[in-house]
């Protein structure tokens, strides 16, 4: 997908208030890519850079990312679980599915569970 060059946006805050992305030096681009308050900006950064933009892209993520990301999915999936599901026999089915979430997770990152193992 292409994507259409970046507008003449003028910034509203910073060290170059006022000035349009190409009047900013390189290292403050890069920095707005990264730490830019609002997303939209720090798409148009990239672009303006060059930085390729990933937009819904059907690639795994990378075993090191998901080892970060992962973990407090499945602990918040749990929380979810454990609160809409209260019956005995619904817990027995939500433990289940916690436990093969931990594996999956410990397969797919590479990183044992917390607290020792994968489930």
């Amino acid at each position: 997908m292409s994507l259409p060059a970046p507008a003449p946006y003028r910034l509203t805050f910073g060290r170059f208030k006022g000035s349009t992305l190409a009047e900013c030096r390189e290292d403050y681009l890069l920095w707005l890519s990264d730490f830019a308050p609002s997303p939209a900006l720090r798409s148009l950064a990239k672009r303006h850079l060059g930085i390729d933009i990933v937009l819904d892209s059907e690639e795994e993520p990378r075993s090191d990312q998901a080892a970060v990301v992962l973990p407090g999915v499945v602990w918040r999936w749990n929380e979810i679980m454990c609160a809409r599901f209260t019956e005995p026999i619904e817990r027995l089915i939500v433990t289940a599915g916690l436990d093969e979430l931990k594996r999956l997770t410990s397969e797919f990152t590479r990183k044992p569970w917390p607290n020792g193992g994968a489930a």
